[in-house]
């Protein structure tokens, strides 16, 4: 079965989008009055609330594309943060000639903040999968197995932001997230086997390195890019052991697949006004077992 690690990166980009778009958003202190000062020169308390909505889709090469769509409602807490998201993902798994339309709605809670420099976001999610019809080779069934599964997960990424010049900062970052959740198996249309599920335990690891540049002489809005390094103990999980034909009753076994790729992203966003935020994403993988893809994605957050 293709894509855990694919899937997972959708998620959790979904769900850590408010999360890492807000570290740069008063340079090094978000609790500053004097980083939401309004033109002219008076002063205004900062907003403490925040809601985002964003959407996305998720090409893999040669492969089907997922869409994704998220919300969030954020409370800041001095130099930290609470937040609520809800993500909803739709992609097709694929094994072999067969693919199974899966459906993700999930929900979030984080915590984190900026703390002199020192950036940290944790979430942890819990929602469900459901699977759609059976697709084999051109023939629709529905599944002889189950029709769906729990999601639940949770991650933390920590890092430093160093300012390399007034507009222009470093933020490397280390994280780790886990997921939980079962997928169909489907077998072959006339192998005269039921359909199996399987356990899919994840960790995912990555270092990344983020570049971001304040233009303008107000320094609301900011672009940048990132690279990472990941490693998954789940970057594809496969099945085998079928035996003796159609009637046969070997158990089938199922093996995850280790890997580690590359990362490559740009980010931006821009300050509409005071209190409203374009933001825009866009990640490429390189070198994942699975096949690689490409997220991007458009937000748009409100401060109030």
């Amino acid at each position: 079965m293709k894509r855990l690690a694919a899937i997972l990166i959708v998620l959790g980009a979904a769900q850590a989008h408010a999360q890492t778009t807000e570290i740069l958003a008063c340079a090094r202190d978000p609790s500053s009055d004097a980083c939401l000062a309004i033109p002219g020169g008076t002063q205004a308390p900062p907003p403490l609330w925040s809601a985002d909505v964003s959407a996305g889709v998720a090409p893999r090469d040669g492969g089907p594309t997922g869409t994704y769509e998220a919300l969030s409602l954020r409370r800041q807490l001095g130099r930290s943060y609470v937040q609520l998201g809800a993500v909803h993902y739709n992609t097709a798994l694929q094994q072999g000639g067969i693919s199974v339309p899966s459906n993700y709605g999930v929900g979030t809670v984080g915590f984190g903040g900026n703390y002199d420099g020192w950036v940290l976001d944790t979430y942890a999610s819990y929602g469900r999968q459901t699977f759609g019809a059976v697709q084999d080779d051109g023939v629709t069934r529905p599944s002889t197995g189950i029709g769906g599964s729990p999601y639940w997960g949770g991650g933390v990424s920590f890092g430093r932001m160093f300012a390399a010049s007034p507009r222009v900062f470093l933020t490397p970052t280390a994280s780790v997230a886990y997921a939980w959740s079962r997928l169909l198996r489907p077998v072959p249309f006339l192998s005269g086997n039921a359909d199996l599920d399987t356990s899919e335990p994840t960790w995912t690891t990555a270092g990344r390195l983020r570049l971001d540049w304040l233009p303008g002489h107000d320094r609301k809005s900011f672009v940048g890019l990132s690279v990472g390094a990941l490693w998954s103990n789940n970057a594809t999980s496969q099945i085998g052991g079928w035996g003796g034909g159609v009637s046969g009753t070997s158990a089938p076994t199922t093996s995850h697949v280790h890997d580690i790729w590359a990362e490559v992203g740009a980010h931006a966003s821009l300050g509409v006004s005071r209190s409203l935020r374009l933001e825009a994403t866009a990640t490429r993988t390189l070198g994942l077992i699975s096949g690689n893809g490409t997220t991007v994605g458009l937000g748009l957050r409100r401060s109030f």
